[in-house]
């Protein structure tokens, strides 16, 4: 019997999926659908526990990765913890598979309907199918956790829970959350949207199933502005059926066999983005406009000796939202819906933060050894009541053996043209990962933001005298880290040469001679000297 939403994930095998068979078994193995990411960073962080790989999908029992290992999963429904609890009653509310009528920004249906159906809170259903989801249908979802869609559109959500006042208009966040407005995403003030960018296997899957975001996303910022010695890689269309030409079909514009079309760091061709002789452009899909993507390949810039592992938003970012010290509360007597088994059960969770900032953002190592931009990921205090008795108060789950707070790599998705300036990164403690207000007390360096369990908040590195640079807080990410000692002394010492020489100087294109200092200092000296209104007369 179908649901009353055929494409809900109970109907849609029946449904949908008997036309679109294709698509439905990439769904099912995507992210978005088993959410197998999001739950078992949960259970790493909350209970230190990925000896089993856990999915909101009730009838799956193996999942295969991208090189064919076939994996046992398990049903979230039938774990008992704390981190399961918190993901069905509170993290879940945006996953595909269930129904939300409870936003105040926008709701949505379950299965393939929350993408490609329109919906209404207070009409239901409008039955009208969109083939290409509109950026509005994104941002329902993607405005919690690293609210990237509020960066992208060019919105911050600060610190208070009162709707903040912009030329008259309240600006209201789902949830009662407060936002005001920041400059945009340079390719949302250019007038694309996500799906210009992003391919649908990003949001769809490819098939396989991927337990961090991050391997399932396929694009790069250098697939279609190359990078410093690098330019972008193509191929020819060759055949009618070829995939670009089929997946175009439902855009503005379409593709034509014999273009050249822009590769994926996976290799596999856009739909939407080629190259016309020396020059890459981004056709809208929804729009039908022509983007011009601009190559940055051997510009200086772009080919400065040291940032070969530099990923490009550790640059051109201009804000990362950065929530600190999130005190999570569980209440046992209390009772919520949850979402997965679709009733009410009993406890109830309720959250708190200490404060939260957008700039500065603090850099680290991802597990790929690439330089990237951090946020808090979680740092989170955990406070459980049973009844009248707090069973844990202020509890800091163990990761990585031993009791800390952790960090996480992130896109914020607000790039901008005009990236730092080189002394943001090369003269700043605070980005570098020591936090802000480093001040000496008791021979020991102490941080200015501390939570109420007396952590330090926003340093995930620590400068204690005698004893070098050590590592606070972990990093997300086998491998993951923030900055060494080695790496910090590298970064600090390029300061000296900044004084004089802007980044385009010729010295940046090879290793630094910081032997020539003492010269350097000389001509300085002279030079201020003959500059000087006492010398000149």
């Amino acid at each position: 019997m179908l649901n009353k939403n055929p494409s809900d994930p109970s109907s849609w095998d029946l449904s949908c999926g008997k036309c679109h068979l294709y698509e439905l078994k990439r769904i099912k193995t995507s992210l978005m659908y088993t959410n197998i990411g999001m739950i078992n960073k949960i259970q790493m962080l909350w209970e230190g526990d990925i000896s089993s790989i856990y999915s909101v999908d009730n009838k799956a029992k193996f999942i295969f990765k991208e090189n064919g290992e076939k994996t046992h999963v398990k049903w979230i429904g039938d774990l008992d913890n704390l981190g399961a609890e918190l993901y069905r009653k509170f993290c879940s509310r945006c996953h595909i598979g269930f129904k939300e009528t409870k936003k105040i920004q926008g709701s949505h249906p379950a299965g393939c309907a929350m993408c490609h159906f329109a919906y209404n809170k207070k009409k239901g259903y409008l039955h009208k199918i969109v083939a290409v989801p509109s950026q509005e249908i994104c941002l329902f979802c993607h405005n919690r956790s690293g609210r990237i869609g509020y960066s992208y559109t060019g919105l911050y959500e600060t610190n208070n829970m009162v709707p903040t006042v912009v030329s008259g208009v309240a600006n209201p966040a789902s949830g009662g959350r407060s936002l005001v407005h920041v400059k945009g995403d340079v390719h949302y003030n250019a007038g694309m949207e996500c799906v210009d960018c992003h391919t649908s296997r990003d949001i769809m899957g490819d098939g396989y199933a991927y337990f961090e975001k991050d391997d399932q996303v396929e694009i790069s910022c250098t697939d279609c502005h190359g990078s410093g010695n690098s330019y972008p890689k193509t191929t020819k269309i060759t055949g009618e059926a070829a995939p670009p030409i089929i997946e175009s079909r439902n855009y503005k514009k379409t593709l034509k066999q014999g273009m050249f079309v822009v590769l994926t760091k996976k290799g596999r061709m856009y739909s939407n983005v080629y190259m016309k002789g020396k020059k890459v452009y981004v056709l809208g899909k929804r729009s039908g406009k022509i983007f011009e993507a601009p190559i940055i390949t051997n510009t200086k810039e772009h080919t400065i000796y040291g940032h070969e592992r530099l990923k490009c938003e550790t640059c051109h970012s201009r804000i990362v939202p950065q929530c600190y010290g999130c005190h999570t509360y569980y209440y046992k007597n209390s009772k919520s819906y949850d979402y997965v088994k679709s009733k009410i059960t009993p406890g109830r969770f309720l959250e708190k933060e200490d404060f939260r900032r957008a700039y500065p953002y603090i850099l680290g190592v991802d597990k790929n050894d690439k330089i990237v931009t951090l946020t808090p990921g979680c740092e989170t205090f955990v406070y459980v009541k049973d009844g009248d008795r707090w069973v844990k108060k202020g509890y800091v789950s163990f990761f990585k053996g031993k009791r800390q707070l952790r960090f996480a790599p992130i896109f914020s998705h607000n790039i901008r043209k005009k990236s730092l300036k080189c002394v943001d990164c090369h003269s700043n403690f605070e980005v570098l990962g020591f936090g802000k207000g480093l001040f000496l007390i008791s021979g020991e360096y102490k941080n200015i933001f501390l939570c109420s369990k007396k952590f330090p908040l926003d340093g995930i590195l620590i400068k204690r005298p005698g004893k070098g640079v050590s590592q606070r807080y972990a990093v997300l990410g086998k491998g993951a880290r923030g900055f060494t000692k080695y790496e910090i002394e590298k970064i600090l010492k390029v300061n000296r040469c900044l004084v004089c020489h802007n980044e385009k100087d010729n010295i940046y294109q090879t290793p630094l001679d910081y032997s020539r200092l003492p010269v350097c200092v000389d001509l300085y000296i002279k030079r201020y000297k003959s500059n000087s209104p006492s010398t000149s007369k």
